[in-house]
C-alpha cells in the first residue's frame, strides 16, 4: 500500500535540516521546556511562605538566567546564517511578530515562502477541517499542523489585534457578525501567516 501511494502520489523528499535550523529548533524546545517551568514556579510564587518561598524564588531567578543565556544563542546562530538574519529582519517588522515568534518561524516553518498559501495554512494548523458525516454538518475545526508555531501566532496575532489597524478591522469584522473572539483571532493568524508567507517569499531565499 505505501509504495502503490508513493507511485501514484509521487511524494517529495523533505530536505534535511541544516545544523544551524536543528541546533535552532534544539534550543526553541529547551527555551519552551524551560519557559513551562517558569511559569509554574511563578504560579507557586504566591502561595508558599517561608523557607519554600525562597526555594521557590531562586528558582524562579536560575530559570530566568538560563532562559536569557538560551536566548543569547538563538540570536548568535539567527545572525550567523545569512537567510535565517533576513527571514528574521523581515518577521520582525510585521506588527504582532517579535523576536520569539520570528525565532519560532524560523525553526519549525522553514517552508514559509516556498509552498502555496493553502499548504502553508494547512501546514501551521490553521485551515478548518470538514467533519461532517452523512446528513451531519458539524462546526469546522482547525487541528493538525505544527502546534508549536501554531501557538506563537496566536499570541502574535492577539498582539496585531491589539497594535494593528489593518489587523484589527480585518477582526472586527468576524465580532461584528457574531462569530465567538477565538474565531476572529484565528482568521487574524491565518491572515498573519499568509503575510509573512508573502514577504518571505519576496526575499527569494530558502531556509534549510
Amino acid at each position: 500500500m505505501l509504495l502503490r501511494f508513493a507511485q501514484e502520489k509521487r511524494p517529495r523528499p523533505t530536505p534535511a535540516p541544516s545544523p544551524q535550523r536543528k541546533a535552532l529548533a534544539a534550543l526553541m524546545d529547551r527555551r519552551e521546556r524551560l519557559s513551562e517551568q517558569l511559569k509554574r514556579e511563578k504560579t507557586r510564587l504566591p502561595k508558599c511562605d517561608g523557607i519554600v518561598a525562597q526555594s521557590v524564588g531562586r528558582m524562579i531567578e536560575l530559570v530566568e538566567r538560563e532562559i536569557e543565556r538560551l536566548e543569547v544563542e538563538i540570536r548568535d546562530i539567527v545572525s550567523s546564517g545569512t537567510a535565517l538574519k533576513k527571514v528574521y529582519e523581515t518577521l520582525v517588522t510585521v506588527v504582532g511578530i517579535g523576536p520569539v515568534t520570528a525565532w519560532t518561524s524560523l525553526a519549525y516553518l522553514p517552508e514559509l515562502g516556498r509552498l502555496s498559501r493553502n499548504q502553508v495554512v494547512a501546514l501551521a494548523g490553521l485551515a478548518p477541517c470538514n467533519r461532517d458525516s452523512g446528513n451531519s454538518r458539524k462546526i469546522r475545526k482547525i487541528y493538525g499542523g505544527r502546534a508549536k508555531a501554531r501557538r506563537c501566532l496566536y499570541l502574535a496575532a492577539v498582539a496585531a489585534y491589539r497594535h494593528s489597524d489593518v489587523v484589527r478591522v480585518y477582526t472586527q469584522s468576524f465580532l461584528d457578525r457574531g462569530e465567538p473572539f477565538k474565531w476572529a483571532v484565528v482568521a487574524a493568524m491565518r491572515k498573519l501567516l499568509l503575510h509573512t508567507h508573502f514577504l518571505v517569499k519576496k526575499l527569494n531565499v530558502k531556509l534549510a
